[in-house]
Order: structure tokens, then sequence, then C-alpha cells
């Protein structure tokens, strides 16, 4: 069994009883997994595939690339059908690189304090295979972001985060 704080143990189905093969990042600051919110994990061919992400709190502010948002990574999007949310929540610098293969116009939405509720922030109008770049503004802050494009498209939404002295 994998946990989202990145502990790997072998569970006996019949009592429940475990082993613990690596101890959670968070209790005791093992690093052989690293981050510290796991999202899964398979064995295959005498592997063991573990994803995780974050940082944890010792190890510094977030820096460079953060993520693609996964239904915006080059492949094509439907008109007015919203990205999938990307956490946005606790990071000084915010940096959003928008592409698209054709003109469309591009409205990102926030969802401030984490309800669902969606405000627009800002559209960009983009020509075909145009890039345009947008800083957030210093103490900016919502929980979740996402994007949608006015008409169907190949685009990509590239998130980059880090302290404020970058």
């Amino acid at each position: 069994m994998y946990t989202m704080e990145a502990g790997l143990y072998d569970v006996d189905a019949r009592d429940l009883s475990f082993i613990v093969r690596y101890p959670d990042v968070q209790r005791t600051g093992d690093r052989f997994i690293s981050g510290y919110h796991g999202k899964g994990a398979y064995t295959g061919q005498g592997l063991l595939v573990v994803s995780n992400n974050g940082r944890a709190y010792d190890q510094g502010n977030p820096r460079g690339p953060s993520g693609v948002l996964a239904t915006w990574d080059g492949t094509t999007v439907a008109d007015n059908t919203p990205s999938d949310p990307f956490i946005m929540f606790g990071y000084d610098r915010k940096e959003l690189t928008l592409h698209s293969s054709e003109p469309t116009t591009i409205s990102v939405e926030v969802d401030f304090f984490a309800n669902n509720t969606w405000s627009t922030y800002k559209t960009s109008d983009l020509e075909a295979d145009q890039t345009a770049t947008h800083l957030f503004p210093e103490g900016f802050h919502a929980h979740w972001v996402r994007v949608k494009a006015s008409s169907d498209t190949t685009a990509n939404a590239q998130f980059k985060y880090g302290p404020d002295s970058e």
C-alpha cells in the first residue's frame, strides 16, 4: 500500500497486519521517496513506479517549471471547455505561459476560496502559433486556476512558480 505522504507498506489482506517498507516522509524525514504528497504507485516488470508531487516545507519554496495543465499539454482542446484545475495557492511568484496553434481567446479563471466558484481573471487574444506570458501581480492569491479557449485549438498552458526573488 502506498500513502499520500509517501509511505510504502506491505499489508496482509487476511488480518491487515503490515510491514513498513518506507516510512511516511512527513513523519520521519526519510527522503528515499521524494516529495510529500503521493499521487499513486504501481508495480510491473520488477519495478516500483511512484507518482509523487510537492515539496516538504523544510525544502523551501518551489522553483522553476511547475507543470502543464493535464488537459492542456499540446493536445486538442474543445471550445469553452475548462481545463482541469491547477493549484495556485501558497506560491510567491506565479507566471503563466499560453500557446495556441489556432487564433483563439484564452480565458484564465480562478477559484479564490476553493469552493468551486470560478471568476474570470484575464483573457488573452492569441493569433495562430502565438505564445503569451503573464506574470501575476505580487500578492495575488487564489487556490485554483484553470483556462479555457473560445474555439477548438491545440494549446499549452505552462505554469512557473517560485520565490519573489526570481
